[in-house]
């Protein structure tokens, strides 16, 4: 008889966890449910962009905009030389000057790479001088600061 009688409080019982956990859940979650809210955002914009590049691929005008901008990618590119400012062509000496570059990383041996000593190429942003800043401009900014 003890266990019908539990039986009938079932629902009452079951109200009461479900309120507590819905507050527990408003409680504890905050903070975090707006982090979820961001990577839910991202993760959603993520699977947007991969289909819209996939039904972007499906026409040839698409495609041929894609591999376009990846030979122009290619192109910008300088050709590799070696010490003595030679273009290389053959996959082993391609192979010997990148493991020059890549060694002297760690050795120290920093000398200038022909294909970059002979100036700009495309897609260089060319040489970037820092801004000057005089000593009266600064005073002058900070004498007008208004704190």
């Amino acid at each position: 008889m003890a266990h019908k009688g539990r039986l009938r409080e079932l629902p009452l019982v079951m109200r009461v966890v479900r309120h507590w956990s819905r507050w527990a859940r408003e409680v504890v979650d905050a903070p975090f449910l707006e982090v979820f809210k961001v990577r839910d955002g991202v993760r959603k914009a993520k699977a947007q962009l991969e289909l819209n590049l996939a039904s972007d691929a499906m026409n040839n005008k698409g495609f041929y905009r894609y591999i376009n901008q990846k030979r122009k990618v290619k192109e910008s590119r300088p050709p590799l030389m070696n010490k003595n400012g030679d273009l290389v062509s053959t996959d082993e000496e391609k192979a010997e000057v990148l493991k020059n570059i890549f060694a002297s990383a760690f050795t120290g041996n920093h000398s200038p790479h022909p294909s970059r000593a002979n100036g700009q190429h495309v897609g260089d942003q060319g040489v970037k001088v820092p801004p000057t800043v005089r000593e009266d401009q600064v005073r002058d900014y900070l004498r007008n600061l208004n704190i």
